[in-house]
């Protein structure tokens, strides 16, 4: 089933909700919510229904990036010169952007309670921003 999320009941194997979205990549989760990346961006879904709560179009991690979720933040690691994007998941803005001198390659991301931790996999790189 292409372009579909779907939800599926582990006991029985029955899929008991599904949303459709183009080209769905890589995923994180709070307790309510899933986040995934897709070909032209990031989608915010309801965890119960799949139903799409928003959409943050143009910055989507593809096959290169990642995805970080918590109840605070939604981190988003793109390839390129503008690498890294902050979602308040309250307000559904995003509310940061972080832009290095050059380009950089993809790589994944994870957050702690005062650094952002992002690898530039391609280059061989690890960068620790701070909150």
């Amino acid at each position: 089933q292409a372009n579909k999320v779907l939800k599926v009941d582990p006991a029985t194997g029955t899929i008991t909700a599904q949303a459709s979205l183009d080209g769905p990549g890589v995923v994180a989760a709070t307790a309510d919510t899933i986040w995934i990346g897709t070909k032209t961006g990031v989608a915010r879904l309801n965890v119960g229904d799949l139903s799409v709560a928003a959409v943050f179009k143009g910055i989507s991690p593809e096959s290169t990036g990642d995805l970080y979720a918590t109840d605070e933040a939604v981190w988003v690691r793109l390839e390129g010169q503008r690498f890294l994007y902050e979602i308040d998941p309250r307000s559904n803005t995003v509310s940061r952007q972080v832009t290095a001198d050059s380009q950089i390659s993809g790589g994944s991301v994870i957050a702690t309670a005062d650094s952002i931790w992002t690898t530039a996999s391609d280059d061989h790189m690890v960068y620790r921003l701070k909150r």
